[in-house]
Formats: structure tokens, sequence, C-alpha cells
């Protein structure tokens, strides 16, 4: 486990901060209330106030709850990282995030201590309050501490959770300033892509399908201690020449947006390119003359559009699903077959909640009723869909290649988090399929592949290795990036994930 210890003392200083908080809003209600009572104030302006107590105190209590819970579940702050994933979330994954985190008996205290406090809170704002007169002396000294009160708030509301989290994340150098960039720059960015060469590419189909939350440590394919076998399709196809795995992948960072932010984009942790001035994946694939498809069941309904819906919104064709995985399986049968097409399938896959992503016609008994468990047939879940779509793919698409990874893995106690981080977070599938026809056109990509298949590889540099699917290189486009070529530099010395912060060689898996 690694916590941030660099931001253990500013920790602390917010801490202090809430409490200093609370004790000034405190003030401020119960002073607001006195200040009422001895002004001739008409009925409308009273009540005004009164709502405006009631929503502050409600707002309050939902923030500091939130904070606490937050806490207690990962025992850090909440990261600009993690707000970012709030702001881009959707209100079903909302909701199954906060019915997975009521299993811990404390938290599922604080929401219901937090439940019964509301009739309290409404009672002290809303109730009636009576006429009282005081004297000079008293008013005075009253009227100074509500003044005093307010001007407090004021100065320290902008350094409360979540607004000081807000601020954060929107000022210039901020990560959702990156991402609101690339979003501004991204037409201009795929629309001068110049590529370096064009080696011409096999007619046909290339997909790349994205996972989500999948950690090859409960794989069977890629973990050969497992107990069960999650994945018997792809187990199967280890023995299957056309199918290279992967065995040392890891993500770029423990969250979808930060993640995907380098995976679908030509920057990575290696080079110099700000994410603002990258070329995506569809934009390539548009230049090379495919087609594009972005076929997800992702939701893009957030209050913020997330990277993939930034770069998905590029593609020629979009299908934003919200059923089960199965769904994007069946949206293939839309496509023709008569043009080159680049097909992006994003799934949900071994997204919390466990038990939603799995429908009720696929329960295989052989694994306990466990978290674990529950966790696991997400993952023989998405085996099947692999399977189905690489059957389809190979039947009605002329599929020529096929690459599988996920976003980032999973730790089924802390899910996926930069703060605390496990490396378990970052343990992520990758494989690919290539077809006879492509092993025979492009044969020292395939020998590369086999080559390299134990060799460090994070997911930030997919963009190098699906650019020589696609034969097509942008101009500074690197082959010591591009895990398909045999000038591959990346190893156990060098390879970097969570954005540089730590070193693929400080995996525990590694001092065994």
């Amino acid at each position: 486990m690694q916590y941030d210890d660099k931001n253990y003392l500013g920790e602390i200083q917010k801490y202090i901060r809430y409490y200093r908080f609370c004790i000034v809003l405190g003030f401020f209600v119960l002073l607001s209330r006195y200040v009422i009572s001895e002004v001739k104030l008409n009925k409308l302006i009273c009540s005004i106030i009164k709502w405006i107590n009631y929503i502050v105190l409600i707002s309050m209590l939902f923030f500091i709850g939130a904070f606490v819970v937050y806490y207690i579940k990962y025992h850090a702050i909440v990261s600009d990282v993690a707000f970012l994933s709030i702001l881009s979330t959707t209100y079903k994954e909302a909701l199954g995030y906060i019915l997975s985190i009521m299993i811990s008996p404390l938290i599922s205290f604080l929401i219901l201590s937090i439940v019964i406090l509301l009739p309290f809170i409404s009672y002290l704002s809303l109730s009636r309050i009576e006429k009282v007169e005081y004297s000079r002396k008293v008013s005075f000294y009253i009227n100074i501490l509500f003044l005093c009160s307010f001007i407090g708030l004021l100065s320290v509301v902008g350094k409360m959770f979540p607004f000081d989290q807000y601020i954060h994340l929107t000022r210039n150098s901020s990560i959702l300033n990156s991402f609101t960039e690339l979003s501004k720059n991204i037409d201009k960015n795929d629309d001068n892509i110049t590529l370096k060469d064009n080696v011409g590419s096999l007619k046909g189909t290339i997909i790349l399908v994205v996972g989500e939350s999948a950690n090859r440590d409960y794989m069977s394919s890629f973990n050969t201690n497992m107990k069960y076998n999650t994945t018997p399709w792809e187990l199967e196809q280890k023995n299957n020449l056309n199918f290279i795995f992967l065995n040392l992948a890891y993500s770029n960072y423990p969250n979808t947006n930060m993640s995907l932010s380098k995976a679908l984009t030509q920057s990575n942790q290696y080079n110099e390119i700000e994410l603002s001035k990258a070329i995506t994946l569809v934009g390539l694939a548009k230049k090379a003359h495919y087609r594009t498809f972005w076929i997800s069941t992702q939701s893009n309904d957030g209050m913020y559009d997330s990277i993939a819906t930034t770069i998905g919104n590029r593609a020629d064709y979009t299908y934003w699903l919200n059923g089960y995985d199965d769904e994007v399986y069946q949206k293939l049968s839309e496509i023709d077959i008569s043009d080159n097409n680049f097909i992006v399938i994003h799934i949900l896959g071994s997204h919390d909640r466990y038990t939603d992503r799995v429908p009720a016609d696929f329960q295989p008994d052989k694994y306990p009723h466990t978290k674990d468990g529950e966790y696991m047939r997400t993952l023989e879940y998405t085996d099947t869909l692999l399977e189905n779509i690489y059957n389809y793919g190979n039947e009605h698409l002329n599929l020529n290649a096929m690459v599988y990874m996920s976003d980032h893995g999973e730790n089924l106690e802390y899910g996926h988090t930069d703060n605390p981080f496990y490396y378990e977070m970052v343990h992520i599938p990758i494989w690919l399929y290539l077809s006879d026809s492509f092993k025979a056109s492009s044969p020292k990509i395939y020998e590369n592949l086999v080559n390299n298949k134990d060799k460090v590889f994070t997911n930030d540099l997919m963009f190098e290795l699906i650019s020589s699917l696609l034969g097509a290189h942008p101009l500074d486009y690197n082959p010591e990036f591009d895990i398909s070529s045999d000038k591959y530099k990346i190893n156990l010395d060098n390879a970097m994930t969570v954005h540089n912060k730590y070193r693929i060689k400080d995996d525990p898996v590694f001092k065994k």
C-alpha cells in the first residue's frame, strides 16, 4: 500500500479548518435567528432567510458527511482525481457506489445519523421565530458576532470541501483544465495529423475493447494459481498462436479518466506531449481512412464530459447504451464490412457494484457468494462477451486484429484510487489477436509482439501499438514506445505508473 505522505500535513490543516468552519457556521445560524427576532422584517423576507439557513445547513451536513464517509473508506482526503470522478459520474454509478460502501457498519451508522439529524435541522431552521426584546448592549454584541461569523464564513468557505476541490480542479494547470483544453483542441489536433508513413493495411476490421476495473490477478488466463477458471475462453486462446498475451501489463493510472486520457491519445508518461496538443486514436484511424465506431455502455450523461465521451464523440458513428455489456455485441451487426473499420468498444466490465454488471441469466454456480465471488463472476461475463465479439468479428467483419485492455485494475477493499494506492489497482489484462492474413502481411509486428510479450507495458503506450496495427504512424511516432517494434525500450527500470509517481519495479510482486 502506498499513501501520499507529502500531503499529510495538509490533511491535518484541512481537518482543523473543518472544525473551525463548523463552529463558525453553528454560530452564524444561531445568531441569524436572534438577528431576525429583533429586526422588523415582513414574513416573506423572514421565510427567505430561514430557507437559506436550511439549505446551507443541509448542504454542509451533506458535504461534511461525504468527506467523513470518504475518509472512513479510504483513510485519505478527497483528491483532485477522485473529485473529478464525482463530477463526471452518472446518477446510476453514484447510487451503485453508495450502496456498495454501505456494507461498512460504520458508514451505514454515519449515513443513518445524518438522516436522523434532518428533522432537527428542519426545526432549527424553519420553525417560527418569536419576537424578542434585547437591550441595546446585548443587541450590539449579537450583531457584531453575527457580522464576524458572516465574514468568517466568507473567508473560509472557499477552502472547504467541495468548494476547495472545485477551485483547485479548475485552475489553469489543473487536470480538469487539461481535459477541457483537449476538448477545445481535439478537432484541430486530429485534422492536422500528418502520417510519417502509411504502409497500408489489410482490408478489414480492427477492434479495440476497453474494459473496466479488470485485475489480471483474478483472471485464470493470466494467473495460473487461480482456484476458479474465471476466463475459460481467454485461457483456451493462450494455446492459439494468433493470440499474444502481455504478461506484465500495467495501467498508467488507477482512474478511468486519467488512464484513458493517455491510453487513447498520443500523450504518455514518457514523452513530453501535452494532453491539450495530443492526437487521438480515433483521429488517427480516420486519417488512415478507416470508418470509426464508438460503442459504449458507459453513459455519457455526467456533469462533465469524461475523456471517453470527448474522444468517442469524434467517431463517425457513436452508440451510447444503457444496458448490460452484451448490448455492444448486438450493435456489431449494424456495421458494414465493405469498408475498413476501426471499432472501439468501451464496456462497464467489472465496475463496482459488481452485482449490477451481470444479468440474472448469467450466474455460474462455482463462485462463492462473497465480494470476491461477485467480482470473479463479472470477469467471466466479460470473457463470454469477448468470445462473442471475436467470433462475430471473424465470421462477419473480416477481423484483422483485436485488442483487449482494461482501463485500470481493482483492489477489492479500496477499489481504484490514487490515495491510498495499491499496485493491484494497476494490474491489468492486455492481449491481442492477429489474423493469419495480418501475420502474413506484417510478420515483423507479430514476431516483435511474441518476443516482447513478457516485457513491462503500460497502457498509455496503446497509441503506438494501435498505430502500427492501423499501418499509420504520425510524424512524431516513436518506436521506443511501441511494443510491436524491435526498438521497444520500456523495461522494469524505466516503467512508471500513476503518471510518473510510482515505479513499476517497486511492485511487491517483483520482491517475492
